[in-house]
Formats: structure tokens, sequence, C-alpha cells
């Protein structure tokens, strides 16, 4: 429901701004957090990339770094195809395909938008900005792997503390991008702890959740003081840009981590009265992410053809229609090519092989495969 909900509230706030809503008014205030929604996303994919491994059968290399490739790059790529395409009918916007400042540094996955944070390697291809927030998935998901595998689960957390405390005070000092991603990784970190919390059969709370919050509060102040210094040598804050921009992530990351953990308290009493209806868009969150800024936001192949405002449904349509090609006939074909790929290796049994190919991730969107009852 959230991650359905968070995909529509990033789509609808973009498409609105870019008609005109003014960002000071009533209703286009409450449509001003796009960037606190994506921390959500962050939340969301910690928990469930830690649901996912923890319960995998194959805890493999080879097997996690195949499910996160088929998971991620098919739809980004096609994405990157999208973009171009947009681009190339508006003519808008440049389509750079030099390596470090357009496609290969985007399939690297060193993306940002440089206009919001200093020391950015390259901007999301084809100005398609949601693409920011993939290269930080991307390398969550590599440090992830041998922190969880080849590290005390005891010294997990305060390791990742340690590493995002790097992260803030080298780019506090040298602005660049792998300072970002550390100073980031603690934000997604939180959705770890608290799937951990709960593999271990404990209730997710603010008390069993204390370390995490503390964390993010130090690494909150550190991020506070770098605005303080910005401030002091002269910078102008702007609530779009650095370094309000970063505070704001691990502000609204504590925000959403202490309100969920509050409402889980209540027994999500009214949760679904709320965001029940966004689950239906669940399957293809992803798809929409990724392709609505080219598609619907910039988009002007409908302009000649739809009048206002029968140009902003169909510019919907499509968007909802191509993510959902990309999510399911799309997607199911990726998973019939990559599932050859991650076939166990000699010496796995066949049952083993069997339960390996037959598992859904949690996070996989796939409408037409049915998960095992002990996966949510």
């Amino acid at each position: 429901m959230l991650r359905g909900f968070a995909a529509i509230y990033v789509f609808a706030g973009h498409m609105l701004f870019e008609r005109g809503l003014s960002k000071s008014g009533g209703v286009g205030f409450l449509f001003r957090f796009g960037q606190e929604a994506v921390m959500l996303f962050f939340i969301i994919s910690g928990f469930v990339i830690f649901h996912s491994t923890h319960h995998h059968a194959n805890k493999s290399f080879r097997s996690y770094f195949l499910r996160r490739l088929k998971r991620i790059y098919p739809i980004f790529l096609f994405a990157l195809l999208v973009s171009y395409l947009s681009v190339r009918l508006t003519g808008s916007i440049p389509a750079d395909w030099r390596i470090g400042s357009g496609f290969l540094g985007n399939v690297m996955m060193f993306q940002d938008f440089g206009t919001g944070k200093p020391g950015v390697v390259v901007d999301p291809f084809c100005g398609n900005l949601p693409l920011w927030s993939l290269s930080y998935e991307w390398w969550f998901y590599m440090m992830f792997y041998p922190i969880y595998s080849y590290v005390s689960p005891r010294f997990q957390q305060t390791l990742v503390f340690v590493l995002s405390l790097i992260g803030v005070v080298s780019y506090w000092c040298f602005p660049n991008q792998v300072s970002l991603f550390l100073m980031y990784f603690i934000l997604w970190w939180s959705g770890v702890e608290v799937a951990r919390t709960m593999a271990q059969g404990h209730p997710a709370s603010i008390r069993t959740q204390s370390r995490t919050i503390s964390a993010l509060l130090i690494i909150s102040t550190l991020v506070a003081g770098m605005a303080v210094s910005y401030v002091r040598h002269g910078g102008a804050l702007s609530f779009g840009i650095h370094p309000i921009l970063e505070l704001r992530h691990f502000l609204s990351c504590l925000l959403l981590l202490c309100g969920g953990l509050w409402w889980a308290g209540k027994s999500w009493r009214g949760f679904e009265t709320v965001f029940r209806h966004f689950a239906v868009f669940a399957p293809i969150s992803y798809g929409v992410y990724v392709l609505h800024y080219p598609l619907a936001v910039r988009g002007s192949y409908l302009s000649g053809l739809l009048s206002r405002p029968w140009d902003l449904l169909g510019y919907i349509a499509v968007t909802f229609a191509l993510a959902y090609v990309a999510e399911v006939p799309f997607q199911r074909l990726n998973n019939r090519i990559f599932k050859g790929a991650s076939l166990p290796r000699r010496g796995d049994s066949i049952l083993r092989a069997a339960e390996v190919d037959s598992r859904v991730e949690v996070e996989g969107s796939n409408p037409t495969a049915t998960p095992p009852a002990r996966e949510p």
C-alpha cells in the first residue's frame, strides 16, 4: 500500500507543478514532499531486501546479485530508452551519450541531480529526474550483501553508522558522489533493522528501534551542522537544494520511521482505510516511478491530438499502460531469461534448485505468481 501511495504521490506532484500549480498554495503545499516520499521508498526497500535475503534458500552472492540485477536493470534500461525517445521527439533536452556525463554514467549507476547537490558525477539521463534515487538503491544493495554476509549481526548497525558518519564528514569537507552514497546508507538501513527485529520474533516499536533512531538523530544533527556552516560561509538556503535538501531527507526519514513505529503500536488502526486503494498500484509502482517524468510530466506528444484537460488524462493513461507493460510482460520475459542464469551451480540438490527457482521476491511485483505463505 505504501509503495503504491509513494509512487502515485510523486507522479501527481510532478504533474501538478508542471501544469502551473503553485507550491505555496494549500493544495500545492500538500504535494511538495516528493523527496520525502522517496525516503519512504528507501525504508521500505531496506525492509524488503533484508526480509527477502534472510528467507531466501540460496544466499550466495551470485544468486543475490542476479536477483537484484533482474529487478532493477531491465526496467531501468527501458526507462533510459523512453527518456531518450522523449527528448528526441520534443527536442527540449540534448541527449548526452558521453562517458561520465550521460548514458554510461547512468548505466554505471552514478546519476544524481546536480542542481540540488554539489559533487554529483552525472545528472539523470535526458532529464528523467526521478532516476536519481536508483543509483542510491543499487549501491545500497551492493553494500548490504557483504555486511549482511560477513559481519556479525551485533556489529552490522554500528558499521553502517560509522560508514554514514564518514560519508557526512567527507561530504562536508569535499562534496562527492561516493560520500553521498555512504551518508544516505543509514536511511535505507533503518528498514533493515525493522525487518531484522521482526524476523527475530520481536515487535517493531520505538523501544526496539531506539539504536536506529539515535543513530539517525546523530547523523541528522551533523547534517544540520553542515547547513549552519554553509550559511556562515555566505551560502543562501533553499527548500529544494543543498544543504536543506539533505536535512529534509534525514529528518523525514526519522519522522517516517517513528511515525510508522508509533502507528504499528496502535495496531495500524485506520491504516487500511487511508491507504488500501493504493495497493492496486503497487505491482506497477516501479514502472510508474521511472517512466512518468518523460511520458507525462515532460511529454508533449499529445499536445496536437488532445486539448486540455483531455491531454492530461491521455498522458496518465499512457504512463500507466507502459508501466504495466514494463512490469508484467517485459519483466516476465526478463525473469525467464535470468532464470537460466540463476540456476544453482553443480553440487546443489534438485530439491534446492526447485526451491530457488520457485520463490517469488517480495519486491518482485510479479502479479502472475503466488508467493509462499511465509512471505507477506
